[in-house]
């Protein structure tokens, strides 16, 4: 999986995928990430290991459209803690992990959602914390299949000023910024204009399956 997306969307660059239906990314991934890990999962009885703290592990970084997220933990800062932990190979989240959680929500303009508990999130914003958990394990992909879904415009470009900033800020922070493979359909494609503006981002066809089965 992680050699074809290499061969697909190399290094160095965005992308802003157009797909014919919404959930063309989504699906692809679910038959071809989710359960094949859940699998796995279930085979080691879900015992969570460092790097690991999705179902994804720590290479691929999936905001599913309409999947609902597992956490971990009782309050959002903390959930975000234990990803930070997981890019640094820790099973734990410590007093370091939860300010960088803090540092990374106030960034975002979260920081108001830290001692929330997950579960009682919107669903606008159960999808802005899940971007920022699958960010913080820092890992060589994200995928989203159809980030605008449930996202006020407001909400959609203030996540995508902070990719772009997570992004070109990567240099002075020395936190890795993964390629980002981002889904849109006809609705949402002026969306991404301001984000498609800037070196290294590209719109493209999807060349994820559309029917699901012949893509990986």
């Amino acid at each position: 999986m992680i050699d074809l997306l290499r061969d697909l969307f190399p290094d160095g660059s965005g992308y802003v995928l157009e797909q014919r239906e919404p959930d063309e990314i989504d699906r692809c991934c679910r038959l071809h990430l989710y359960e094949p890990s859940r699998s796995a999962a279930r085979h080691r009885q879900w015992a969570p290991e460092a790097g690991d703290v999705s179902i994804l592990g720590s290479r691929i970084g999936w905001v599913p459209e309409s999947l609902p997220p597992v956490f971990f933990t009782e309050t959002v800062e903390m959930e975000v803690a234990v990803y930070c932990a997981a890019a640094a190979a820790r099973a734990g989240a410590g007093e370091q992990e939860r300010i960088r959680a803090g540092m990374l929500l106030a960034r975002m303009g979260l920081a108001h959602l830290a001692e929330r508990q997950p579960y009682a999130l919107s669903d606008g914003e159960t999808k802005l914390i899940w971007f920022l958990c699958q960010l913080a394990k820092q890992p060589e992909y994200l995928i989203a299949g159809n980030p605008a879904r449930g996202l006020s415009e407001a909400s959609l470009q203030r996540l995508i000023g902070f990719l772009r900033l997570f992004i070109e800020d990567s240099p002075k922070t020395g936190i890795p910024a993964p390629v980002c493979i981002l889904g849109c359909t006809a609705v949402d494609r002026d969306s991404w204009t301001d984000l498609l503006s800037f070196p290294g981002w590209i719109m493209r066809e999807n060349p994820l399956c559309g029917d699901a089965r012949s893509v990986l």
